[in-house]
């Protein structure tokens, strides 16, 4: 799952607490261009956690991608 940590009705982290509890084997990459946002490691392959900074082109949102899906699979902590 790819998601922005702030949107307008429910944040990317309280996202992530609803996908764990559905489906505790995704993969997120969070996003965001405030620094600061995120309280979790900027990549955390043992959780399924990943960060990208913006703005970002379109190839390193691909790779961030690919080593998301490409990460030891595990049950994610989400944040």
């Amino acid at each position: 799952m790819v998601t922005d940590v702030v949107m307008p009705a429910m944040g990317g982290r309280e996202l992530s607490h609803h996908v764990g509890r559905t489906g505790p084997a995704t993969k997120i990459v969070f996003m965001s261009g405030y620094p600061g946002e995120m309280t979790i490691p900027a990549d955390s392959p043992d959780t399924g956690l990943f960060f990208l900074a913006k703005p970002f082109a379109p190839r390193a949102l691909a790779d961030k991608v690919r080593e998301a899906l490409d990460s030891p699979k595990s049950t994610p902590k989400t944040p």
